[in-house]
């Protein structure tokens, strides 16, 4: 059968299995192949799955047509994006104390070319400040990370800063000091390399007390539109109508977890290495609430007395803990 007697509708879906590019060099064919390039029902086709029907026809008014929309890979309206959950906890939690993160979704706004990493921390009332947190990368086929990038008020000694970036809370989650809930906006630049990339809660400074999660990994000969597998609106938020109850039910099965570790009554604290001296002086006071704990700044002289119902230890300059604090 020739392809000029073969039904429009018949040319339209062959095509459809095929690419734009490769749809574009089989339209110079024949007329018969141009006009079935040129089909919306074609483009629309497409559209709907690369980008699933939803965002299609809810982003189809920001084109003058489907096949504009696919032309352009929906940059105006479709997110490329990544569910899933990833954890960023304290290395040193324990049934009186408890901090973690989750990461609940990735998303890439390429209109402004930036990542958006959707958070959700929880802790005690010192938790710190999402603004804190770091990326890692990790080269493929080695065990080695190394900083990508670094907190834009991070303390002297910490990873170089590469590009600064910036968390947007969200609006039901502001004024509380246990819990952040937002969105952390990356410039996606610095993923174009393969590799894993990896992401620290709160790393303040090199000793990383909260365990770092792979995000994901960009292999070789890919780019990062190869690692996401689905695309959304941009105005989702996992957080936009989400209940108290659903936010429980999400950190059921991490509180479970978090409460198995030992607290250490005793010390010392070698694990408080890297935090400020009132984080510090927090922590140990919630696993033992009748010892008294003060930092001491550099410059304060005190006396050499023994006492095994206080805690004091040094911090240097910045307000960072030195060396493990212990009873004494």
């Amino acid at each position: 059968m020739k392809l000029v007697s073969l039904p429009q509708g018949l040319v339209v879906a062959v095509l459809s299995q095929l690419g734009p590019k490769d749809i574009g060099k089989a339209a110079a064919v024949s007329r018969k192949l141009e006009a079935a390039a040129n089909d919306e029902s074609l483009w629309e086709t497409l559209a709907r799955r690369y980008y699933g029907s939803r965002v299609a026809r809810s982003t189809r008014s920001m084109y003058g047509s489907y096949k504009d929309m696919v032309r352009d890979d929906n940059r105006r309206g479709a997110l490329p994006t990544l569910h899933g959950l990833w954890k960023s906890p304290c290395h040193n939690n324990s049934p009186t104390s408890f901090y973690c993160c989750l990461v609940v979704c990735i998303k890439w706004h390429r209109p402004s070319n930036m990542l958006w990493l959707y958070l959700d921390a929880r802790g005690e009332s010192d938790l710190r400040h999402p603004g804190t947190s770091a990326l890692w990368f990790r080269e493929l086929g080695t065990n080695k990370n190394v900083p990508l990038l670094g907190a834009r008020n991070a303390f002297a000694g910490t990873p170089s800063n590469v590009q600064q970036y910036d968390f947007v809370p969200d609006p039901n989650a502001v004024g509380r000091n246990d819990r952040f809930k937002g969105v952390l906006q990356i410039d996606a630049s610095l993923f174009s390399r393969a590799g894993s990339y990896e992401f620290c809660y709160a790393n303040a400074i090199l000793h990383r007390d909260y365990q770092e999660c792979s995000l994901f990994t960009v292999d070789r000969e890919q780019d990062l539109m190869d690692v996401f597998t689905s695309f959304s609106l941009e105005n989702e938020s996992p957080f936009a109508s989400e209940t108290e109850a659903a936010w429980n039910e999400r950190w059921r099965p991490h509180l479970t977890l978090a409460v198995e570790a030992p607290a250490n009554r005793l010390g010392p604290w070698p694990e408080r290495i890297g935090m400020t001296g009132d984080e510090a002086a927090s922590y140990i006071r919630s696993q033992n609430p009748d010892l008294k704990v003060s930092a001491i700044p550099p410059d304060v002289s005190v006396k050499r007395d023994h006492r095994s119902g206080r805690v004091r230890f040094r911090v240097d300059h910045r307000g960072i803990v030195e060396r493990a604090p212990k009873r004494g």
